[in-house]
């Protein structure tokens, strides 16, 4: 089943973020999950840290994930492919988690 498990708003992109992300992520799978992730440089220690099992692709089974961003993107454009000046993290958050919900709930 291709459900989105969890979303997360953060201001830029680092190591922490990302191991916040991936704790989050973990305590919604049963058992331990492959982790798919591209090839950028804020995964190696959070994955290494959690003792993760991992795979690092860009393409093939990664393009799942990256489909679904373009379905996002794709809806976000109605913002001009950004939120308006006015939005909080956590409006924004709350906009994403709504709509990973009901992305879902058309499974």
């Amino acid at each position: 089943m291709l459900e989105v498990l969890v979303v997360e708003v953060s201001p830029g992109r680092s190591s922490l973020d990302t191991l916040l992300f991936l704790k989050d992520v973990l305590e919604r799978c049963h058992g331990r999950p492959l982790v798919r992730a591209d090839r950028v440089p804020w995964y190696d220690w959070p994955l290494g840290l959690l003792d993760c099992e991992y795979e690092r692709e860009t393409w093939g089974n990664r393009s799942l994930i990256e489909a679904w961003f373009g379905i996002f993107k794709y809806r976000t454009r109605r913002f001009y492919h950004r939120f308006s000046f006015h939005s909080t993290a956590n409006s924004t958050r709350s906009w994403l988690t709504a709509f990973a919900a009901l992305h879902n709930a058309e499974l």
